[in-house]
């Protein structure tokens, strides 16, 4: 897998594949929220298969107590359209924790889990550690009736990141061995 291309899927396969377990997910989840939920049974990973175009999804997404629903987007180069694509997710994600359709059409206000939304860089180009990027940058700025945050946490080696230093030693490992493969492929170069 030489090229950027490749480089850029294999970091994804290993993300998804290595957060997908709920001890790993949990104590990733943790760290970003600043919670400390500890029984996994209470984490449901509900990550979207193939919602565009049979082969496009979220990395992963979760809810956690019904008190949140997480969705993570990992990125090894800088898309600014994050707002946009999780705010398809989202939308089809409350959609399916609605099992009667028919509630929507009631007065009783639905309750869902409170949505969060992160991207966690470890691309070459220089970010900083954590840069918001907002829905409403798409609509020139402007005020709207519709917002979308989305935080993007930069996780490469090397930054004080205090994502990777204290809070999530999963989260710490996987940039690790990102950061060796980036190097190796440097060397290879």
């Amino acid at each position: 897998m030489s090229g950027e291309g490749g480089n850029r899927k294999y970091r994804d396969t290993v993300f998804c594949s290595y957060f997908n377990e709920p001890k790993r997910l949990l104590s990733l989840c943790n760290a970003i929220l600043g919670t400390n939920y500890e029984d996994e049974s209470k984490l449901n990973i509900n990550t979207l298969e193939g919602i565009f175009f049979d082969d496009q999804k979220n990395d992963i997404s979760c809810t956690i107590e019904n008190h949140f629903l997480v969705l993570l987007e990992h990125q090894s180069t800088v898309n600014e359209n994050m707002p946009f694509r999780c705010l398809s997710y989202v939308a089809e994600l409350l959609n399916k924790l609605v099992t009667d359709k028919q509630k929507i059409y009631r007065r009783s206000l639905i309750k869902f889990p409170t949505p969060r939304f992160f991207v966690l860089y470890n691309g070459e180009e220089h970010e900083p550690l954590e840069r918001v990027m907002k829905l409403s940058e798409a609509f020139g700025g402007n005020d709207s009736d519709l917002e979308l945050v989305v935080t993007a946490l930069n996780i490469n080696q090397g930054l004080s990141q205090p994502l990777l230093e204290k809070k999530c030693k999963y989260l710490n490992d996987y940039s690790i061995l990102v950061g060796k493969v980036k190097k190796e492929e440097y060397l290879r170069d």
